[in-house]
């Protein structure tokens, strides 16, 4: 299998899963991240709830974030995507990274692995669209360059995580159960 990582069956947080539960902690993290702040790309204003509009506030004037301040209408699909798509994945992958006896035999890790892959990937893209657009549409938004890279700075992590989380998975031997030293997945 050469430099290929196998899946450990190992319980998270130890010293022979740690960028596993790493993934676990973002998947868990990204939950209210993604109801409370993400989700406001999707859902109109009027229906928001009042928490959800304070740290939209607070996040638009602390970091000038003027995409979140008037999404483009790509930005708005991708809200979507996170909302239907991504905020399912983050229980799917948190409880099949948990490595549980119940959580294993249900939901199966290595089975988890090509939506890890995806997810990664797409938002990985996501963000690299919105990194171009304030680089490029950054000053006519009435942004200087020291805002402007503060603002790179803030949606950075969220192009960095997912796209070598992608690329580390990919890495892994996606074996059966069986070759990875597992009990058979249902």
């Amino acid at each position: 299998m050469g430099g290929l990582k196998v899946y450990s069956k190992e319980p998270l947080f130890n010293g022979k899963t740690k960028t596993d539960t790493f993934y676990f902690l973002y998947f868990l993290l990204h939950i209210p991240i993604t109801v409370l702040i993400d989700s406001a790309l999707a859902i109109p204003k009027e229906y928001q709830l009042n928490v959800q509009k304070s740290l939209l506030e607070f996040h638009i004037g602390q970091n000038k974030d003027f995409l979140l301040a008037n999404p483009p209408s790509w930005l708005t699909v991708f809200g979507w995507i996170e909302l239907v798509l991504q905020l399912p994945f983050f229980f799917i992958g948190a409880a099949a990274l948990f490595k549980s006896e119940y959580y294993s035999n249900y939901i199966g890790t290595i089975k988890v692995y090509p939506y890890m892959v995806v997810y990664g990937l797409e938002a990985s893209i996501t963000t690299v669209c919105c990194l171009v657009t304030i680089w490029v549409e950054g000053e006519a938004n009435g942004l200087n360059y020291g805002d402007i890279i503060s603002l790179i700075g803030v949606y950075l992590p969220t192009f960095i995580i997912p796209f070598y989380m992608a690329c580390e998975v990919l890495s892994r031997n996606w074996g059966t159960s069986k070759e990875a030293g597992l009990k058979k997945t249902s």
